[in-house]
């Protein structure tokens, strides 16, 4: 009996690591790096939309019987923006014959990546993105120096290479997404700029910083009650009444 129940103890802890295992890889093939690229209105960025219109047009005309959509527009601040992404792993079934390619430095410093990834998943050069940033040089050349990942701040003005891929969605359905394949620095001028007067305003209003700045300290002059008059004010005004009520009260016993 004791045999039987480690056996099916072991049995069930089996399954229960081959579930968690099986949920990982699940999770794990969603990660992904992503970037939102707009440009507020600007008449260059929209001909860009109409670009990627044209490279659909070419996967629909090559559809094959097959059902081609575009992946959705979203809006961003009321601007028509791109979403680019990549995810970090590819599916070794899809690929059995491709070698892994081990994680940058940069991209998976503490290995997290790289011990996720198991049997099941691989990490391909068409799953790894370039950051780096844009460089002119005094002769007009232009060259890109790498960057890290943690540089690419909200509000940068980049540079971005892409390629378009269709993604199997359903039976004889697929989809044309953006995915990302490089991101460069052009420029951060914008966005300090910008950080510096929110501080700026947000020490003349004494406001806490994230940068550290020491905020304006402010004597605030509170409203207190006075509980204590208060309630003598209260008590002299039922004396009063109470002195009223009895001098009454012997007017009409008189």
């Amino acid at each position: 009996m004791c045999t039987s129940v480690a056996e099916d103890t072991a049995t069930g802890c089996v399954d229960e690591r081959g579930t968690q295992r099986s949920e990982a890889v699940d999770h794990a093939k969603k990660l992904r790096q992503h970037v939102k690229i707009t440009a507020f209105g600007a008449a260059l960025y929209n001909r860009l939309h109409e670009k990627a219109a044209e490279i659909f047009k070419v996967f629909e005309a090559n559809s094959h019987r097959v059902k081609i959509r575009m992946g959705e527009r979203k809006l961003w601040d009321g601007e028509l923006c791109f979403d680019f992404h990549s995810r970090y792993f590819t599916e070794r079934r899809h690929v059995p014959s491709v070698k892994h390619v081990p994680f940058p430095d940069e991209v998976d410093p503490l290995h997290i990546l790289e011990d996720l990834k198991g049997e099941e998943l691989l990490h391909l050069d068409e799953n790894d993105v370039q950051y780096c940033a844009k460089v002119y040089e005094e002769d007009g050349q232009v060259s890109y120096i790498a960057k890290h990942p943690k540089e690419f701040q909200i509000g940068d003005f980049v540079e971005v290479t892409v390629a378009f891929v269709c993604h199997p969605v359903k039976k004889n359905e697929f989809m044309v997404i953006p995915t990302l394949r490089a991101l460069a620095l052009l420029s951060p001028e914008l966005r300090l700029q910008s950080e510096q007067r929110l501080r700026e305003s947000r020490d003349r209003q004494g406001i806490p910083s994230s940068s550290g700045t020491p905020m304006l300290r402010r004597s605030l002059k509170r409203k207190r009650l006075n509980v204590a008059d208060d309630r003598e004010a209260k008590r002299r005004a039922d004396n009063a009444e109470s002195m009223v009520v009895d001098k009454l009260s012997k007017l009409n016993t008189e």
